[in-house]
């Protein structure tokens, strides 16, 4: 998304939460339809990587975290923060309630068949 700062807002019959820093970089965001925004019982902008929903769910409410993971290019401090970030989130968590975890995880999958899980459709070459 690349906006700064935090915030959740509505326009349009949707509604919006988002997390940036301060800079015009990295940022993630959750569109929510009128009904899903209804049921919004709360959200928590995490990071400029990580900003993380809980909706009311029958019969369990459902927890959303958007992701922005850092390329292989960063620094190992960096990206050992961002995974610590995603535990602290995911913390949040009752045992009871399901997560969803989703967003841009900067994988490149390669061109070649991994049995059933990767097709041969893939660019470039698979990374870690």
């Amino acid at each position: 998304m690349r906006w700064t700062n935090s915030d959740k807002f509505r326009k349009e019959g949707t509604t919006m939460v988002y997390s940036g820093g301060q800079e015009h970089r990295n940022g993630v965001g959750i569109i929510m339809n009128n009904n899903t925004s209804k049921a919004l019982m709360r959200y928590w902008p995490i990071s400029d990587r990580i900003v993380m929903i809980k909706v009311q769910g029958k019969p369990f409410n459902i927890n959303i975290i958007q992701l922005y993971v850092p390329t292989q290019d960063y620094n190992d401090d960096d990206s050992e923060v961002f995974y610590e970030e995603v535990q602290t989130a995911i913390k949040q968590v009752k045992s009871i309630e399901l997560l969803c975890v989703m967003g841009d995880m900067n994988a490149k999958v390669g061109s070649s068949a991994k049995g059933n899980i990767v097709g041969k459709f893939g660019l470039g070459e698979r990374n870690e």
